[in-house]
């Protein structure tokens, strides 16, 4: 793997917990699981609007697929909650002391997301405030995996693709990253990776083995 200059970190699912949104329906096992398929359906949605040369923010994609899911479990009266808490999603206890690792190792690291710029600055909080760059997907116009929005957070850094690395919770990202160009780390938060596509350059179970994967924390005697 070449030398980095720049990690950037997928957000929701990596950095921080949708799980909090199933907090008004329950938080129990059932309501996790609808989030997660919204959350899905939400990257599905944002997929096709890149293909078919469209835009619109995560935050609109995200609402009609919770509205979907909560109506066909007539549910929908939590609409507003849900969306609420998907606004103040909580970091994995990891993302914290992860970041803070890149940082006393003199790695720079930003965000890259399909969330809209501001609405991702607003969940960085408890160590992740200072992730810079953060780059939405409103940068660019498109989302993950379109190569535009990767090639938009490569110029924004100042970089070459090859000293670029993203770290990500979902498989299709990587696959995304590693096709345009960067190197791409892959943490295990949802179990196994679909083996598909280009093998991500480092993996771990959580974002502290990735990082050290990535030789930060390493001393030299």
């Amino acid at each position: 793997m070449p030398v980095l200059s720049h990690v950037l970190f997928d957000l929701n699912g990596t950095l921080v917990d949708p799980s909090a949104m199933a907090e008004p329906l329950g938080g129990g096992a059932g309501a996790r699981r609808l989030v997660q398929a919204s959350l899905d359906e939400a990257a599905t949605a944002g997929m096709v609007e890149s293909l078919t040369g469209s835009y619109r923010p995560f935050s609109e994609l995200l609402r009609a697929a919770v509205r979907s899911r909560l109506e066909a479990h007539d549910l929908e009266d939590a609409l507003d909650g849900v969306m609420d808490q998907a606004r103040r999603m909580p970091p994995f206890p990891d993302s914290g002391p992860a970041v803070a690792l890149l940082a006393e190792s003199g790695i720079s690291a930003g965000v890259l997301t399909n969330s809209e710029t501001d609405a991702a600055r607003a969940l960085l909080r408890d160590g992740l405030d200072r992730l810079d760059p953060v780059i939405g997907s409103d940068r660019a116009g498109a989302f993950k995996p379109d190569p535009r929005l990767y090639g938009h957070a490569v110029q924004e850094v100042g970089a070459t693709p090859e000293e670029v690395l993203l770290i990500s919770a979902h498989w299709w990202d990587v696959i995304g990253a590693k096709r345009s160009g960067l190197s791409a780390a892959w943490v295990a938060r949802r179990g196994p990776r679909l083996e598909h596509g280009p093998e991500p350059d480092v993996g771990g179970d959580d974002l502290m083995a990735v990082v050290h994967a990535l030789g930060a924390g390493q001393t030299t005697g």
